[in-house]
């Protein structure tokens, strides 16, 4: 039996010939179906620019123009940019260097691809494994970036400072965390019951605290040791000087006895006041105190009360007032207490007319109309043409031919059959000589002429097929033939079909695509009536 025949989407597109799968050797006396198992890889590192779309009568797109693509049939175009953003199409056919085939048609209604998209080519290659069926995975080494530069992860054992590690680094809400043991939390116990105590070392890096044989820590302070020389051997005091000196200090400390003090000949502080400035102060606030004088006040710089106008709205108001005392702009006037002019409706009297009018408009109530003297429109027959009408169109009824009413058809009316029991039987058979078409060798591919021009008009044709594929006509050049109608297998047996090919045409015929050639035995009969 053979392979299944299947096209490159779900969708039937004619244009994409249906194939047969292939097989390979799975085993001894053992054939499966090729299934793809490949990984693909991008054939450049930068993407193809597109540098046209051709688009099909219809609209849709099923082939790419990128020069110099160097794509192979199989292959994945992938859409990095543009409308069809991250799709994947494999490729059909590659019929020039400059020209992808697509397998999927890109109907008019998407969102097409245009000029100046960018692609991947994207080629397929089967992956490797060792004997143990690992995927063998390969890489360039680890790398970071640093500083902008790509850097790559180096451990050399013989020259350590050639070492390139992988950085670490952590960061926290407040920031990059140095690792320490306050941040790593770890609590230093030192021990000292043992036999072999932890010995700690004081300093500052450079200098370390001593223990002499007391086990006394050794301190100097070396500003102290100055000081302390420089009033070694002094005599501070005798004996009297200072008995009379704690007695003095004793008197001076007792604050119920009056202590000798003097201020005149302390300087005044800086900006303090002299009599001289007080004496001017007095003065000034004496006559400000005087109600009767003029005080200064200035308002310039106090805030305006809330809601109180400024000069911009002031300003506005009196382009507003100026507007409205311009007789030639509309003022706003109310006439709501105004008296009724004299005869004018109340809402009694319009009350009462309302009545009135919604009892006339009550179609249940019987209205007075007279057309006695209503003249006839423009045009309108008059009791004497319709006489004169009727004597021509005599009575209603079936009369022979002398007595019946002739009737023209328009120019545009199809035939009417009358009182006949089969309309073929008016029909002849046209293009004798036709009838029997041997389908040997028909391919769905090339279309084979069997008229070069028709004598008449061919309005109908009965149909028996012996071949079981589906077989199209068409009319028109050679090499623009269009579809007229297909014949389904077995034909159309005790049927006749309808059909509208004028005088003159030219009719092929092949198998409608996808369908097999045509072999020896397969038949085609057609008799064509006009």
């Amino acid at each position: 039996m053979s392979t299944p025949k299947g096209y490159s989407t779900q969708e039937k597109d004619d244009r994409l010939k249906s194939e047969f799968a292939t097989i390979q050797p799975i085993g001894p006396k053992k054939f499966g179906l090729d299934v793809s198992v490949s990984m693909y890889h991008q054939l450049v590192n930068d993407g193809d620019l597109i540098d046209a779309v051709p688009l099909e009568d219809n609209g849709d797109v099923i082939s790419l123009t990128v020069n110099g693509h160097g794509a192979n049939k199989g292959d994945i175009v992938y859409f990095k940019t543009g409308n069809q953003a991250n799709r994947q199409i494999k490729v059909w056919d590659v019929p020039d260097a400059n020209t992808i085939v697509l397998s999927e048609t890109i109907i008019s209604s998407e969102p097409l691809p245009a000029i100046g998209d960018e692609i991947d080519i994207l080629a397929p290659i089967m992956p490797r494994t060792n004997g143990e069926g690992d995927i063998y995975v390969t890489s360039g080494g680890t790398k970071f970036i640093k500083n902008g530069s790509e850097v790559l992860v180096t451990e050399d054992t013989v020259t350590p400072a050639n070492n390139i590690p992988l950085p670490v680094k952590l960061t926290g809400l407040d920031g990059d965390v140095v690792i320490n043991s306050t941040n790593l939390n770890l609590a230093v116990q030192l021990d000292h019951d043992s036999a072999n105590p932890d010995s700690v070392q004081i300093g500052d890096g450079t200098e370390i605290v001593l223990i002499n044989a007391s086990g006394e820590m050794q301190i100097s302070d070396d500003t102290a040791r100055t000081s302390l020389a420089s009033i070694d051997g002094k005599d501070f005091a005798t004996q009297t000087t200072s008995a009379a000196l704690l007695t003095e200090l004793q008197l001076k400390a007792d604050l119920s006895e009056t202590q000798p003090v003097s201020a005149a000949s302390l300087p005044l502080p800086s900006g303090a006041s002299t009599e001289a400035t007080l004496g001017n102060l007095l003065t000034e606030l004496q006559a400000k105190a005087d109600l009767g004088e003029t005080q200064p006040v200035s308002a310039a710089s106090l805030p305006l009360p809330s809601g109180a106008a400024t000069e911009a709205t002031l300003g506005n108001l009196l382009t507003e007032l100026q507007a409205k005392a311009d007789l030639g702009e509309t003022q706003p006037v109310s006439a709501a207490s105004l008296p009724l002019p004299s005869g004018a409706a109340t809402e009694a009297t319009m009350g009462n007319l309302l009545t009135e009018l919604q009892a006339k408009a009550d179609l249940g109530e019987t209205q007075p109309v007279s057309a006695a003297s209503l003249p006839l429109p423009a045009g309108a027959a008059t009791e004497g043409t319709l006489s004169s009408l009727n004597l021509k169109f005599g009575t209603i009824g079936q009369k022979a031919s002398g007595g019946s009413t002739s009737v023209v058809l328009s120019t545009t009316q199809e035939q009417i059959l009358t009182d006949i029991k089969d309309a073929t039987s008016l029909l002849n058979t046209v293009e004798t000589g036709n009838e029997v078409i041997d389908l040997t060798g028909v391919t769905d591919s090339a279309w084979v002429q069997l008229f070069a021009s028709t004598s008449a008009d061919v309005k109908k044709a009965s149909i028996f097929m012996s071949s079981g594929k589906l077989v199209e006509f068409g009319v028109g050049a050679a090499a623009s033939e269009v579809r007229k109608f297909v014949i389904p297998p077995g034909g159309l047996p005790g049927q006749q079909l309808e059909l509208s090919i004028a005088s003159g045409s030219r009719v092929a015929y092949k198998m409608v695509s996808g369908e097999a050639t045509g072999v020896s035995g397969e038949k085609l009969v057609i008799n064509w009536m006009g």
